[in-house]
């Protein structure tokens, strides 16, 4: 995104999108103010008309991926499909979910390095989805330890290829999600 625009033309998205981009190639805390405003073509001072840090930035983008995600994953509890189903769509909503770069951001960021309250939005993004998916996998008959254990399988499974495969994961989600929906039918059937 380098090149010069006018500061009418940036706004709070256009920024986040931005530095979403910048933190997943190169890395939270490899990534400066300066290269942020440079990719927008704005000065560092006009990035600062619209976000105090990139911490804040960064807070910006998780809220989007949470929502995001949350809305894809949320009607799942509210449709009428069979506790399978409602497992196989948990599983192919959230490898889609990682093709987007802003929920990917979420997945690649080491949050140790964010201050307390963006620590904790990540993490309790994260644990709101893993606890989603440990009640779908009881709802097929899984007791609680082997439904966190296979819940755990399923993100580390998503989460890995985020990291593996970069921005060229596309593909790799669909063979992801394709594997994961036959270990759980697997599971069921014995």
């Amino acid at each position: 995104m380098a090149g010069k625009r006018v500061r009418g033309r940036v706004n709070r998205q256009m920024v986040v999108e931005t530095a979403i981009g910048i933190f997943n190639s190169q890395g939270y805390d490899r990534t400066s103010m300066n290269d942020i405003a440079s990719a927008l073509g704005i000065t560092k001072a006009g990035l600062y008309h619209y976000f105090a840090s990139k911490e804040e930035i960064f807070v910006a983008g998780l809220e989007a991926a949470s929502t995001l995600i949350g809305n894809t994953l949320g009607d799942l509890d509210t449709v009428d499909l069979t506790a399978l189903e409602r497992v196989e769509n948990f599983i192919r909503s959230y490898g889609n979910a990682l093709a987007d770069p802003i929920f990917r951001c979420l997945i690649l960021a080491d949050y140790r390095i964010l201050g307390p309250a963006a620590q904790e939005a990540i993490l309790n993004c994260k644990r709101r989805h893993q606890r989603q998916c440990e009640r779908l996998l009881q709802g097929l008959g899984l007791n609680a330890a082997d439904a966190r254990s296979f819940s755990l399988t399923i993100f580390g499974t998503f989460n890995w290829s985020a990291f593996a495969f970069g921005d060229n994961i596309g593909r790799e989600l669909e063979s992801q999600s394709r594997m994961l929906i036959r270990l759980v039918r697997s599971l069921i059937t014995g």
